[in-house]
């Protein structure tokens, strides 16, 4: 029963050499005549129809070079005579037989003597006075062929394109003259080398490729049914039992083989394996027999590679997919072993792909701010070098392209739903803002119309702020309205009262001029309100001629303290004043900076504390010049210093005190007017009024 089971086990393990051996010997022994086939076709490459085109455009060529004629352009490149032009002995004759154009020994003298031992070919083309053309002489290995197929060439060259003309001269072709052309056979092999041997297509031609797919099939079909022989007791051997992974890692591996076989197969008979290994000292015959030995090798283990395959899926396949799944797949046990780990590796995977997630987002980010260039390019590059890694995989790459399609248009399906969500919010924003809702939120990012959003947020900042600014100058009109109403009242109701007092009789002399004194008084009052509230509105309006000048403040200080003087020691005020010793120059408007700082010193006189101090400071540092006045007020400061400076707004609420409203409004236009800086601080009682002039904004003073 032993000797019965291996006698079994040797005819089956015989069958499966020979399964894969004989198959590897055939191949190898078809080696000799694909290299003698290529060989042949290597010698014949002056037999082929664009060969002889090549020819053909070369007699136009060369007919134009001797002519001058406006020849018709039959040299169209990928088939061109400049290709061969390199390569070539040619000589053209006239119609008495002399030589016009060369470029080397006399082919036709050649032709005469018979001395051809050194050419792979000559040929002759002679063409008469109508232009036709005739193959009159051809040499070499393939003569006949070669003057078939330049019969053929000229047939098919001139036939259509030149049906309806009768001259040469019409045709735009050579006539009375002869084209002779020649390779020796160190030009022929040169030209070999340029255009490459034919390997690749004598393998496929010579059959070689199907004898090997014969070859695959018989194995496969030997793997499958092999089995069915009870006899040999084959393929539920342990070999054959193989994890799923093992087998599909295999039949990747066979079909990218492949193409390595068939490169190896090209290399072999091209003798460049040979080559290398006589480079490396050994001789031609070991070289060769070591070549071939390789060969034989690869092809032997291929075989038995797709031999096992078939037979571990014909395996997989009988004993069903169920028992397949729980015995065959080792990732299954494997998983549900590693299950914590596997989750972990998984969790760490997902925060280094969300980071590499991130950072391509950032890559590919469009940025309407930036030159669209940049983003165009970095997207095509991107694709140039994942397409590029893709057609490395030959076959394999195709698939990948495919897949890599697919997760693209999914990916800008995403970007483009992205893109239109945040161009609906960005709408919804702009149509809330259109409507006159300037309180609304914009947090949300608007993707790549976020710079969109900043603009909007802008506008409706803006938009808020102009509201704001018109309610509060239809108040400020309003106010002004009253204030002016009430400013100007107060004189003219004193004025006709006392009209009519002195419309009364019986008023006594004293009594009449006590009230033309009134009177004067108050006509004088609503006249200096009058020349304010103009002397304001000229300023406001940038209506005022300045007449500048260099003025030193300090003078001008001191001028203003004089003037007032008076006043100043009946006011119980104690002035202090800081001035500098040097003098500091100015380009301004001496009257007008004159009456910024008479203003401001009638203000302090009018609204300080009795008794309290006054501070009048002056400071020159480089560019900029401060004139500081502080004081205490009398009254409390209840009021907005940003409004103060406004026309006809006063400290004094109640309006008890004698004033326009107008005093520090002019101060304001006239400094702004001299590219100058009025700044009101209150700290308490304390009231500051500050003034900045810059001398380097002061040059732009027109």
């Amino acid at each position: 029963m032993a000797t019965r089971w291996k006698n079994k086990c040797k005819i089956k393990y015989f069958l499966w050499t020979l399964l894969c051996i004989v198959p590897a010997m055939v191949i190898l022994s078809a080696y000799p005549h694909i290299r003698e086939q290529s060989e042949k076709e290597s010698r014949k490459y002056y037999t082929t129809r664009e060969f002889a085109e090549m020819l053909y455009n070369g007699n136009q060529v060369l007919y134009e070079e001797i002519s001058g004629a406006n020849t018709r352009e039959l040299d169209p490149p990928g088939n061109s005579f400049r290709e061969i032009r390199p390569y070539l002995q040619y000589e053209v004759l006239n119609k008495n037989g002399k030589t016009i154009l060369k470029n080397g020994e006399s082919l036709k003298q050649l032709l005469a003597q018979d001395h051809l031992k050194k050419y792979d070919w000559i040929v002759q083309m002679e063409y008469d006075h109508l232009g036709n053309a005739e193959v009159t002489e051809c040499y070499g290995t393939y003569a006949q062929k070669m003057k078939v197929r330049l019969s053929e060439g000229l047939y098919y060259q001139y036939e259509d394109q030149y049906e309806d003309v009768e001259t040469a001269e019409e045709m735009g072709t050579p006539a009375d003259c002869t084209f002779l052309y020649g390779m020796t056979k160190e030009q022929g092999q040169a030209y070999q080398s340029y255009i490459g041997n034919p390997f690749y297509a004598v393998y496929y031609r010579s059959g070689m490729a199907d004898m090997i797919r014969i070859s695959i099939f018989v194995l496969i079909g030997a793997a499958i049914f092999l089995p069915f022989v009870k006899k040999l007791n084959t393929g539920n051997e342990r070999g054959f039992q193989m994890p799923v992974e093992i087998i599909g890692i295999t039949v990747i591996g066979l079909l990218i083989l492949w193409e390595a076989v068939t490169s190896l197969v090209i290399s072999t008979m091209r003798g460049d394996i040979q080559d290398r290994l006589v480079q490396l000292g050994l001789s031609n015959g070991d070289a060769e027999s070591m070549v071939m030995a390789w060969n034989l090798i690869v092809w032997i283990i291929y075989f038995s590679l797709i031999y096992w395959v078939t037979g571990s899926i014909r395996n997989l396949i009988s004993i069903g997919w169920k028992q397949a799944v729980r015995e065959r797949i080792f990732l299954i046990p494997f998983l549900k072993k590693h299950r914590a780990k596997l989750e972990k590796a998984c969790s760490f995977l997902k925060k280094k792909w969300s980071g590499l997630a991130k950072r391509v987002d950032i890559f590919f980010r469009i940025d309407l701010q930036e030159q669209s260039n940049k983003v165009i390019f970095r997207f095509v590059a991107a694709q140039f070098v994942i397409v590029s890694l893709f057609c490395m995989g030959w076959f394999f790459g195709i698939a990948g392209v495919l897949i890599y399609s697919v997760v693209l248009f999914r990916t800008i399906c995403k970007k483009y739903y992205k893109i239109k969500q945040d161009y609906q919010r960005m709408l919804q924003a702009t149509e809330k803002i259109a409507s006159g809702n300037l309180d609304m939120s914009m947090e949300q990012d608007f993707g790549i119309f976020d710079p969109v959003r900043k603009q909007l947020l802008q506008i409706q900042s803006g938009f808020k702020s102009a509201v704001d600014e018109e309610v509060k100058s239809q108040k400020m009109k309003t106010e002004l309205i009253t204030n002016v109403s009430h400013d100007l009242k107060t004189p003219l109701t004193a004025i006709i009262t006392y009209v009519n007092l002195l419309k009364e009789e019986g008023i006594t002399d004293e009594e009449r001029e006590n009230y033309i004194n009134v009177l004067e008084r108050k006509s004088m009052r609503l006249k200096v309100l009058i020349e304010d509230l103009f002397e304001v509105s000229k300023a406001t309006s940038k209506n005022v001629k300045l007449e500048l000048a260099k003025v030193d403040i300090i003078s001008l200080l001191k001028q203003v303290r004089l003037e007032l003087s008076e006043r100043m020691e009946k006011s119980e005020l104690d002035f202090r004043w800081n001035f500098q010793e040097e003098k500091v120059y100015l380009t301004l408007d001496s009257q007008k900076t004159y009456r910024i700082f008479e203003n401001l010193l009638i203000n302090i006189l009018k609204y300080s504390l009795e008794g309290t101090r006054v501070y009048i400071d002056v400071s020159d540092n480089e560019d900029i010049v401060t004139i500081t006045m502080k004081n205490i007020s009398k009254g409390e400061l209840n009021f907005n210093p940003g409004d103060i400076t406004e026309r006809f707004v006063r400290g004094d609420v109640s309006r008890n005190t004698e004033g326009s409203g107008l005093g520090l409004a002019i101060v304001k236009s006239f400094v702004e007017l001299q590219k100058g800086k009025l700044t009101i601080e209150v700290n308490g009682d304390l009231f500051v009024a500050r003034i900045e002039w810059r001398r380097t904004e002061m040059e732009d003073i027109s």
